[in-house]
């Protein structure tokens, strides 16, 4: 009984990897060409100048979470499954579009309810390039209304719906969705079982592009006002960082 619980807890953190590998819904778009380093090159960020771009947790809107480390077991690999409608996850998304680095951030509290947050950056030789990855993920989602995936294996498939959600605007490009989850494993902690929720948006700045999520239950993921704020941040400071690495350039 313990273990099929921690399974749907474990399920939780499993799917905060998840939702930042999907595709988000389209808002407005805006293509803007990247910003150029003083000899005339564009400032294409390495996955070295990407690790300090990242949120840390005291920049979080959301208060008292850990961060997780970041390796191969815990940063999903380019696959064609995981993304919205159980196709091709961000990072195979960010691979058909040619993206030559990037850098990931996980974070998680004592709660098991969450939320879970996540944060992956991009690198992309051109803006085009950037642009094409943030319109890969925009008609993956156009496409799909809802589906249904195992997390857990052994467990019964959890039944997925997407909403488009507002950030307002942020950066060059933006879109954002919420995605809830029912089904899925028993959980036995609470009757009756309550849905799970991932908020997440990706953002394009110049040749990069940000991609955020939180993730969790219903009575944790709720306005999607921290969502706002952590896509927000996590711009603004990628947005310093090739600054900074324009002038140094």
């Amino acid at each position: 009984m313990r273990e099929r619980t921690g399974g749907r807890h474990r399920a939780r953190a499993t799917r905060a990897l998840t939702v930042v590998v999907a595709a988000i819904a389209a808002l407005s778009m805006a293509a803007t060409p990247g910003a150029a380093a003083r000899d005339g090159k564009p400032v294409v960020l390495t996955a070295d100048q990407i690790q300090p771009a990242l949120l840390t947790a005291d920049e979080l809107p959301d208060t008292g979470l850990t961060a997780l480390p970041v390796n191969a077991s815990t940063t999903p690999a380019a696959s064609r499954t995981g993304g919205v409608c159980d196709a091709a996850n961000v990072y195979a998304l960010a691979e058909q579009a040619a993206s030559t680095a990037s850098g990931a951030a996980y974070f998680h509290g004592s709660n098991t309810d969450g939320p879970f947050d996540s944060e992956v950056v991009f690198s992309f030789p051109t803006a085009g390039a950037a642009a094409r990855f943030v319109e890969l993920a925009r008609d993956q989602v156009e496409g799909c209304k809802e589906w249904s995936a195992t997390v857990v294996a052994g467990d019964p498939p959890t039944h997925w719906t997407l909403q488009r959600r507002s950030i307002g605007r942020i950066g060059d490009e933006r879109l954002a969705y919420r995605q809830t989850g029912s089904g899925g494993g028993d959980d036995l902690t609470r009757e009756p079982d309550l849905p799970s929720i991932g908020d997440a948006a990706i953002v394009r700045v110049g040749h990069h592009v940000v991609a955020t999520s939180r993730y969790g239950l219903s009575n944790v993921i709720t306005s999607g006002a921290e969502l706002r704020t952590q896509a927000r941040r996590a711009a603004a400071k990628l947005e310093r960082a090739v600054h900074a690495a324009k002038q140094a350039g």
